[in-house]
């Protein structure tokens, strides 16, 4: 289960995103220039971060092994996929590192995405 991060905890999550370093927006939303919404595993001590601008980007980081996909999925279907189309959002861009990229593609194949994946 993920769980909404508080904005003031956000700036600690910035590591996690380090090979996501290029994509500003994940920077933006974690110093609150930007609006979007954070989700960890543990809200004392995260291991895995999920950030979202509450629009059509989606970035996860931090230590993506075997038991984050089950939380990832549960996530996905239960929480954004519902909030994003009662928002009226087609589609989402979903980053990750490297090393998770083709597991994500997996997990998200269960949900019968449109896929396109570029790397």
């Amino acid at each position: 289960m993920l769980f909404q991060t508080e904005p003031g905890r956000f700036q600690s999550l910035d590591y996690f995103f380090g090979e996501l370093a290029q994509n500003l927006a994940y920077l933006s939303i974690l110093h609150q220039n930007t609006r979007g919404a954070v989700y960890t595993d543990n809200p004392d001590e995260p291991q895995l971060a999920v950030v979202w601008n509450c629009c059509d980007t989606v970035l996860i980081g931090g230590d993506i092994v075997g038991a984050a996909d089950s939380i990832l999925l549960e996530f996905f279907s239960e929480t954004l996929i519902p909030e994003a189309k009662a928002r009226g959002i087609p589609s989402l861009n979903v980053y990750s590192a490297t090393d998770f990229f083709e597991r994500l593609g997996d997990l998200l194949g269960l949900m019968n995405p449109r896929k396109k994946i570029k790397r």
